[in-house]
């Protein structure tokens, strides 16, 4: 790999996500770098390709710095110090078989903002979904909603109802099929499981 035939990134690697085809790396200058696939526009470059085999900056606001990243099979989510979360690449809240063609989102678009000074502590996707988890304890999922109108740009969170009230969600994770099934580790050590069974 190739880093602007250079053998080291312009700042040390904080954080990597991984997709399907593609790579996601945030870097402690806060700026973002993807390379692999970018058939859907997952990489957030503003256009579509098969592969970018060199590292490429996300085209991203400059005016706050990136909090956290991850990544779904064919999609990015980057999440904003100011709050905002930004999506690009394959809208995955619409089914496949619900349209003839598949949506995307070439440039990243902000699909949500945190309100309250509120921050994500943890942020999972795989095919069908996203959730994070605010430091207060809320925890959003987005996913397809059946009386969703597929004409908007972007669906809405829900909010999780979790079992558990005394300890927050430390850790998480989402299991990379369909659907899937969450893991949860709390605060007090306790494991909790839900989803497809």
């Amino acid at each position: 790999l190739l880093w602007n035939k250079n053998p080291e990134p312009p700042s040390p690697v904080v954080q990597v996500a991984v997709g399907d085809t593609h790579v996601l790396v945030l870097l402690k200058d806060g700026s973002v770098y993807g390379w692999g696939g970018n058939q859907f526009g997952q990489l957030g470059i503003g256009g579509r390709c098969d592969v970018m085999d060199t590292p490429v900056r996300v085209q991203l606001p400059r005016e706050h710095s990136v909090e956290t990243i991850c990544c779904g099979p064919s999609f990015s989510v980057v999440v904003m110090t100011g709050g905002d979360i930004y999506f690009f690449g394959r809208k995955f809240w619409i089914p496949l078989d619900s349209r003839k063609s598949v949506e995307c989102v070439d440039n990243p678009s902000r699909m949500f903002q945190v309100g309250g000074a509120r921050h994500i502590t943890c942020l999972v996707a795989n095919h069908a979904q996203v959730i994070a988890v605010l430091d207060n304890g809320a925890t959003l999922r987005w996913c397809h909603q059946p009386n969703a109108p597929l004409t908007s740009a972007f669906v809405q969170p829900l909010y999780l109802e979790v079992p558990f009230k005394t300890s927050r969600i430390s850790k998480l994770a989402l299991a990379p099929v369909r659907g899937g099934h969450v893991i949860a580790t709390l605060s007090n050590g306790d494991v909790y499981s839900w989803g497809r069974n």
